[in-house]
């Protein structure tokens, strides 16, 4: 009988979330194209990465620049991802740069051997996916290579 209880009590609490829950605002959350901002230690590097990143579907979607490019102009951002193998202290130019951005700009580092360490930028996906969960049905939707993080996160 307890068991019995504690399953209903169970889906009486389901059904509460599920009516606050918007599927409507989830769903123009996910029409809303997600924004890169991609950081190397050269132009080249930061497409490069972007490519290797987004696929060809994420060429419109990301703002390419170098560490010693200005910042000012970025505009609204998802997240920014910093390809620094040279140690030149990228990651804190980067976050001194958007410090003041609204909201919060989640900063993610590509650890690993780079553009070619497959596994190094599922990483990078995740964990953007991870600091953004609400815009994660966004990037799956507009950005195929991010579909298994999305629904990873999303799941």
């Amino acid at each position: 009988m307890v068991q019995r209880l504690g399953a209903v009590n169970a889906m009486r609490t389901m059904m509460a979330v599920l009516r606050e829950v918007s599927l409507e605002d989830i769903r123009e959350e996910a029409q809303i194209t997600p924004r890169l901002l991609i950081v190397g230690s050269t132009q080249e590097q930061a497409r490069r990465l972007g490519l290797a990143l987004t696929g060809d579907e994420g060429a419109h979607t990301t703002v390419l620049r170098a560490v010693d490019e200005s910042f000012d102009a970025v505009g609204k951002v998802d997240a920014a991802v910093i390809w620094d193998p040279e140690r030149t202290g990228a990651g804190t130019r980067v976050a001194e740069a958007l410090r003041f951005a609204s909201p919060q700009v989640p900063l993610v580092r590509i650890e690993g051997f780079g553009v070619e360490d497959a596994a190094a930028i599922e990483r990078v996906r995740l964990d953007i996916v991870k600091r953004n969960a609400e815009r994660a049905p966004a990037f799956g939707r507009a950005l195929p290579v991010f579909r298994p993080a999305a629904a990873k996160q999303v799941i």
